[in-house]
């Protein structure tokens, strides 16, 4: 790893400031701020939960033969601010760099041009490599390169968190909702058919009861002559019964004056006139 004074000896950081060399690193200041909505400016306050890119003051300066490496500021993270994308800088880069800053805080922060928001360190690499490409960007062209990226890809809060959520929160309810209308319909038209069904078994029952089937009547009508057969029988014993009872009373009751004739021995004849007696006389 180079020093402080290794890493200003070697030219490696161009427009660079006394006060940023560090024992061991060196401290990148902003230079622009690239608003979420793609405007740049010199100052921006980072809302809550907010985002933005800044570009870098100096320019880096790499040989073939020394690698670049950007870290996070654990001062700015002591406040809320934490530096994404960062990571090697590779041999032969000649330009700013950038990086996107996120307020993980609950208040907002101003941001401005010269303040820190980097830290650099480097290191010397063995031996040069065949595989460096230069490569080589002019400030403003740079700028307008991030520009048009942050306005394509970006939004206003890390990772579009309000939008995440209430595409969510839409998706959720859509989907649910369409579901809930679902059972709602199917749960209506069962409620429906078996309302019909109840009704016509209502209707069959009443009809059953009211109009007997053929079956019914038939029972019905077996039932009324056998009832009409037993009263006769009992309305025959009981005139046998009566006559019966007349014959012995007949029997009983003969006439005093009767005399057995011919056709009732049994009779008696009234006694003859003595006519011829008194003729005599």
């Amino acid at each position: 790893m180079l020093t402080g004074v290794q890493i200003k000896q070697k030219s490696l950081i161009q427009g660079g400031e006394e006060r940023c060399y560090r024992a061991a690193s060196y401290d990148l200041r902003i230079s622009k701020l690239v608003k979420p909505d793609g405007e740049v400016a010199d100052s921006y306050v980072l809302p809550a939960q907010g985002i933005v890119e800044v570009i870098s003051k100096e320019r880096i300066c790499i040989p073939h033969d020394i690698t670049g490496l950007a870290m996070v500021k654990t001062s700015l993270c002591n406040e809320g601010l934490l530096a994404l994308n960062i990571g090697i800088i590779d041999p032969g880069w000649n330009g700013p760099i950038s990086s996107f800053l996120i307020n993980f805080g609950k208040n907002d922060r101003l941001l401005s041009a010269n303040e820190v928001f980097l830290r650099l360190t480097f290191h010397q690499l063995n031996e040069a490599t065949d595989l460096v490409k230069p490569f080589k960007i002019e400030d403003n062209e740079y700028i307008e390169d991030r520009r048009r990226k942050v306005v394509a890809g970006f939004a206003k809060s890390f990772l579009n968190i309000s939008q995440v959520i209430e595409k969510f929160t839409d998706d959720t309810f859509n989907k649910y909702k369409n579901r809930a209308l679902g059972y709602v319909s199917a749960a209506a038209f069962i409620l429906g058919a078996l309302t019909f069904f109840l009704n016509f078994g209502n209707l069959m029952l009443v009809h059953r009861w009211l109009q007997p089937s053929d079956t019914v009547k038939a029972d019905l009508l077996r039932i009324s002559l056998e009832k009409q057969t037993l009263d006769l029988v009992e309305q025959n014993k009981l005139l046998n019964t009566r006559l019966e009872q007349l014959e012995k009373a007949a029997q009983t009751q003969v006439p005093a004056n009767s005399s057995p004739t011919a056709d009732n021995p049994g009779s008696t004849r009234p006694a003859p006139k003595k006519t011829e007696e008194r003729a005599t006389q």
